[in-house]
């Protein structure tokens, strides 16, 4: 903000004539109760051309009349940039229209496999499931292998030779998470299961995993609620820094959520809700920097994600002390370390001038 104008006519004024040198400017009127009027203050958009707005707004209070507040733009010397205020959104569409798709094409599967009477057993992963998750372990592939080898149904017997098989995969570790680990090594109990080794797949060549959970959801209601965020948070950031640097910032908020949901809970989650909250820390952290942006983004809006998550791990908090203390499992299955390294990430990442609103010639 460089300064307030007491009306809206000269407060227009000196707009117009700030955008007509190439100064992209915003005006914000705010009613003062002390007075009975409405200020409105001046914001510039690009930090480079706040020195050059501040000595035409210095001018423009001691000759607010002066003709050279009104020269048409023609008669102006040309300026090097001006601001971008692009519509298009064509990453947010893009990777809104990429989880629809993967959301119609595991459910489509998952019917293949209830039609065989496998799907309801709860140990079949679908071919999608098995090849986007963030890991597979091998006692978990080996597992599936199984089942539908022997097509092996709930309430039926198992035939001894998928017995045995069985067997000898419950002897094979894998990682389980940080959070099993530490719970087992609290109770005192043999760890060595849980143990397993880390990002097998991903050390095989399978990178993409990486990034793929995040276009995995589980229900109807599940891709209802983070295409709805992705919607009103992604769409604004595109619009303000450019289909490039959106991806990027998806990227990094995707990685670092997945990583650390891993490492936490192991290979079993899904969801984009790690980058909505990446890109909800990211517009939260501009609005503090750059306020100017101007993100179309109320308040309430954070503090509602932030209560959510704070929920969220205050029902994880005590679903642990009902671990520890009764020997019972409280289960929660929402992915809530990604939801908060992603903040994390994202309000990191808004700090960067990097992720600036885009001015260009």
């Amino acid at each position: 903000m460089i300064g307030m104008v007491l009306d809206a006519p000269s407060a227009e004024r000196l707009t117009a004539y700030l955008e007509r040198r190439g100064i992209a400017t915003r005006m914000e009127g705010e009613f003062d109760a002390a007075t009975g009027h409405t200020n409105y203050h001046i914001w510039i958009q690009d930090e480079d051309q706040i020195a050059k707005a501040q000595e035409i707004y210095a001018r423009f209070l001691k000759e607010p009349t002066n003709a050279e507040f009104d020269i048409p733009v023609f008669d102006l010397p040309p300026e090097t940039t001006s601001v971008a205020a692009p519509a298009r959104t064509h990453f947010t569409n893009f990777m809104l229209a990429l989880c629809c798709f993967f959301f119609v094409l595991n459910y489509l599967e998952q019917r293949a496999l209830i039609e065989k009477g496998l799907g309801e057993a709860g140990a079949v992963l679908t071919p999608l499931q098995a090849t986007s998750l963030y890991d597979l372990p091998r006692p978990i592939a080996q597992l599936q292998a199984i089942v539908l080898q022997y097509e092996l149904k709930p309430n039926q017997p198992i035939p001894k030779e998928a017995f045995e098989e069985l067997s000898a995969i419950d002897k094979i570790p894998f990682w389980r998470g940080a959070y099993v680990w530490a719970v087992e090594k609290i109770k005192g109990h043999d760890t060595t299961l849980d143990e397993g080794p880390l990002f097998e797949k991903i050390r095989q060549g399978e990178v993409w995993r990486l990034f793929s959970p995040v276009l995995l959801h589980g229900d109807l209601l599940h891709i209802l609620f983070n295409m709805l965020w992705l919607w009103v948070l992604g769409r604004p950031i595109e619009q303000r820094i450019g289909f490039g640097k959106t991806a990027l910032l998806t990227l990094l908020c995707a990685v670092g959520s997945n990583t650390a949901q891993y490492l936490m809970s192991g290979f079993l989650f899904l969801g984009y809700s790690g980058i909505v909250m990446g890109l909800a820390g990211f517009i939260w952290m501009r609005e503090r920097e750059a306020p100017w942006e101007g993100y179309p983004v109320q308040k309430a809006t954070f503090w509602f994600l932030a209560i959510f998550i704070g929920a969220i791990l205050a029902l994880q908090i005590t679903g642990l002390i009902v671990d520890l203390v009764f020997n019972k499992q409280f289960p929660l299955p929402i992915a809530n370390t990604a939801h908060i390294v992603g903040a994390l990430i994202g309000a990191a990442l808004g700090k960067r001038a990097f992720f600036a609103q885009r001015v260009h010639p």
